[in-house]
């Protein structure tokens, strides 16, 4: 994170975005590296003086989590959405350690990204969720800051310990004594947002068929799924017993069009430019498959059977905890590699590894699922 004073008025926000947020003369702000870095490049003359974020981190220390009793905290992780699910659960384990004493009045603020705020919408764990960048008074107005920024990509302990152990760190709990089912994150939807969901659908959703979802790519092309596979996996499946969505986000809507106008005709485009949509929608399928990347866990977190494919990290430092979910490995002599980043593998793309699942292996783990 890095802290900088913008010494004019300045809009941000991608072209695609409807929603512009201005930030103000003579303002600090708490900023992501990477934003900070967009601004440099593109308006350098919009930043005054940076100062070290060292400065105005009041970090909590994880001596003992009744030294949060009584304060208001931040915890702060910018994206992606996996990260923040695993964040939540550490909050939600502090939330019912806090429930235990009806006098405290702990307040827990989460600071993400605008698209990462939709999986932690009504959760009761969390009293506001605000985006960065982050107002250097309101930042200030913290009893304590806990930053999980680069937890992931930086901790050597990310390539041994579970992803949701790793992020109870921080709060100074002891993974092993927590218990497995705390470890599980949770989505809350309410009732009168299906409806909604169901309107949209050019189809009525079936009441005979198992209805399976596909995430089709993963954030980076290293942890992505060879497309043409996934093909070979639905014209496998039997069109009378299952119908299949196919999800992603605005970038991959067209992709995902022309994947779908290739596939028979059980075959639904389930892309969205609202994730919430897509949880939604998420929420009312039998089976969920995805490689490494965000609906493996949002699947979790609705509680709905999962298969996991994964080379460059190995499916246990990510689904150890999940019930009704498989975890499919490739092994080759360079994996698990533990590469993070939105390029392709070096020896080869889609990444060798993962080329290694069949659509048979994926098919066993359907069965036994919905078995």
């Amino acid at each position: 994170m890095r802290v900088a004073t913008i010494v004019r008025d300045l809009e941000i926000g991608q072209t695609n975005q409807k929603e512009k947020r201005k930030l103000f003369k003579n303002k600090t702000y708490i900023f992501a590296n990477n934003d900070l870095s967009q601004i440099k490049t593109f308006v350098p003359d919009a930043i005054g003086l940076e100062i070290p974020f060292s400065e105005v981190n009041k970090r909590f220390t994880g001596k003992s989590y009744e030294d949060l009793f009584g304060k208001k905290i931040l915890c702060l992780r910018h994206g992606g959405i996996g990260d923040i699910l695993f964040l939540s659960t550490a909050v939600n384990i502090l939330h019912k350690r806090k429930r235990y004493d009806s006098s405290n009045n702990l307040s827990i603020d989460i600071a993400t990204s605008k698209v990462c705020e939709d999986v932690l919408i009504n959760h009761p764990a969390i009293d506001h969720i605000i985006n960065p960048p982050i107002d250097l008074d309101i930042w200030n107005s913290y009893d304590y800051h806990i930053t999980f920024e680069g937890l992931i990509e930086e901790s050597p302990l990310s390539k041994t310990m579970n992803a949701y152990d790793l992020f109870l760190l921080p709060f100074g709990f002891t993974p092993n004594r927590v218990s497995a089912s705390d470890k599980i994150p949770e989505i809350f939807i309410n009732k009168e947002e299906i409806p909604i969901i169901l309107k949209k659908l050019n189809h009525n959703l079936s009441e005979t068929k198992k209805k399976i979802g596909i995430q089709l790519a993963a954030s980076s092309k290293l942890r992505s799924y060879p497309m043409f596979k996934f093909k070979q996996l639905i014209d496998s499946l039997d069109k009378t017993k299952y119908d299949i969505y196919i999800f992603g986000n605005q970038i991959q809507a067209g992709l995902i069009q022309s994947f779908v106008e290739v596939s028979p005709e059980n075959v639904f485009n389930a892309s969205s430019n609202n994730l919430r949509d897509s949880i939604i929608l998420a929420s009312l399928l039998d089976l969920m498959i995805a490689p490494d990347s965000s609906f493996i866990h949002i699947a979790a977190a609705l509680r709905i059977p999962v298969i996991g494919l994964y080379g460059p990290f190995p499916s246990q430092l990510r689904m150890l905890y999940f019930k009704n979910a498989i975890g499919i490995d490739a092994k080759t002599k360079c994996s698990p590699c533990f590469r993070h980043g939105g390029l392709p593998c070096s020896k080869g793309d889609p990444s060798p590894c993962l080329n290694l699942i069949t659509p048979e292996h994926i098919l066993g783990a359907i069965e036994e699922l919905l078995k």
